[in-house]
């Protein structure tokens, strides 16, 4: 019997509510900031944020079927939980259905903060070191501008390429040229979707939100991982969303 994990059991009691259509009990365990991020070629498929945006999602997802069983298997990876969610009953109209989908949670102080859905287990496994490197990088960038953090992303001989004609070769410089350009704790907000995978090149589409400026940014990211997790290469194009643009 594996131990006990309050964690995987608060991830479940989630399904739980879902299958018998529960909602509010769904999501009676997230973060008031939490990001829900489901593949843009599911039904409904984008990103929302906060309970209530959640709420609505699984209801309006739930609402399509007459009979539901839900099957959820959930795997610890790290700080990360791994739940590949089967599901399969009778539609509305009648027609029976089978799916399956991979949703991958991230805790905040004892809350889920983050639920970011593939849709099957083996991309989901696969990202988790590409999770693990933005993850440290956004904490780096908008939280502590740490010379160490920041030279952790990296490998010595890494090179760094922003727009990409600004290049920083080598960790060293990476890490200088970081530092000259940092921007304020707390400035920014961030979220992302890797849309390919070339081997261990990946690409990411992301925005970023600067609320010092009042600006929004769309951003397309190349990185290269090697088998430690760390990068041998980055490259960002980024392009200011016009004024009156929405979202």
């Amino acid at each position: 019997m594996p131990p006990d994990d309050p964690e995987i059991d608060v991830v479940l009691a989630a399904y739980r509510a879902f299958a018998r259509g529960d909602a509010r009990a769904a999501v009676a365990d997230m973060d008031p900031e939490v990001e829900w991020i489901e593949p843009l070629s599911f039904p409904m498929g984008g990103r929302r944020v906060g309970p209530a945006a959640v709420a609505e999602y699984l209801e309006a997802s739930r609402s399509g079927w007459k009979h539901l069983t839900s099957e959820p298997t959930a795997t610890r990876v790290g700080a990360e939980i791994v739940v590949v969610h089967k599901l399969h009953g009778i539609l509305l109209d009648g027609t029976p259905l089978e799916a399956e989908a991979t949703d991958v949670f991230r805790f905040r102080e004892g809350r889920i903060g983050r639920m970011r859905a593939y849709e099957g287990p083996e991309e989901a496994f696969a990202a988790a070191p590409l999770r693990r490197w933005i993850d440290a990088y956004r904490d780096a960038w908008a939280e502590t501008n740490d010379p160490a953090a920041v030279a952790n992303l990296f490998t010595p001989d890494a090179f760094y390429r922003i727009e990409p004609w600004w290049i920083l070769n080598g960790r060293e410089q990476i890490v200088e040229g970081w530092l000259e350009h940092a921007d304020k704790p707390g400035d920014t907000s961030f979220h992302w979707w890797h849309v390919a995978r070339d081997g261990d090149l990946w690409i990411v589409e992301a925005s970023t939100r600067y609320h010092n400026l009042g600006k929004d940014y769309s951003n397309l990211w190349l990185v290269d991982l090697d088998d430690e997790g760390r990068a041998r290469g980055f490259t960002e194009w980024w392009k200011e969303w016009p004024a009156d643009a929405g979202g």
